[in-house]
């Protein structure tokens, strides 16, 4: 669903408008339902009042912006609501062995094709994180690794066309915790994690 008015030529676009979608999918990865507004203005669009109900949650951003030049390179703030991390990595096809939830920001920059690269800087709050031992087991006691309440975790995250790298702080248990590694979209996954001052007895485990 959409209305508005939009000006084509060569040289430059104009126009405004708003656009709905409903469990928007593109290329098989699913991109959820919502809307946002939008202004063209030369070769450049920005979108505002950005709502995607997704992975359980909301991902919203107020400023996002595209240019319509050589890889179309993007840039803009998004805000994360409840959101569920292993659902949201799922419809991006992206296997996961990390279970929570997100709440923060996510800032974003660089270029949607020619090719895909895309970086981010995290800044959020986690509840309810926990990695089992095996998934298929689902959430029990015995099947348990590692179970925090709640935390925070600061990081940059890199995207490319066939995988993912990232370096993250998480901040919980009294301690810091450093997570790296890459995941690429034919299941192979590389993590390594270092811990310090950690309080054991918060775990659970």
């Amino acid at each position: 669903e959409s209305s508005g008015t939009i000006q084509w030529a060569p040289e430059a676009y104009s126009g405004s408008g708003k656009l709905r979608f409903e469990e928007l999918s593109l290329d098989g990865y699913g991109l959820g339902t919502g809307g946002f507004q939008f202004d063209l203005n030369e070769k450049k669009a920005t979108l505002s009042a950005l709502l995607i109900r997704i992975a359980q949650g909301e991902i919203s951003s107020n400023n996002l912006t595209v240019d319509f030049v050589d890889r179309f390179p993007m840039l803009g703030e998004l805000t994360l609501k409840d959101v569920r991390l292993e659902a949201l990595l799922a419809g991006l096809q992206i296997p996961s062995h990390v279970f929570g939830f997100f709440n923060g920001q996510m800032r974003i920059n660089g270029f949607l094709a020619n090719p895909f690269s895309v970086d981010a800087e995290i800044k959020q709050r986690f509840t309810d994180f926990h990695v089992p031992d095996k998934i298929e087991r689902g959430r029990t006691f015995d099947n348990t690794i590692i179970e925090v309440a709640d935390g925070d975790i600061e990081g940059k995250i890199h995207f490319e066309k066939d995988g993912m790298n990232f370096r993250a702080v998480l901040k919980a248990l009294g301690g810091g915790l450093v997570a790296e590694g890459t995941v690429d979209f034919e299941n192979h996954v590389r993590i390594r994690v270092d811990g310090k001052g950690l309080s054991l007895t918060g775990l659970g485990h």
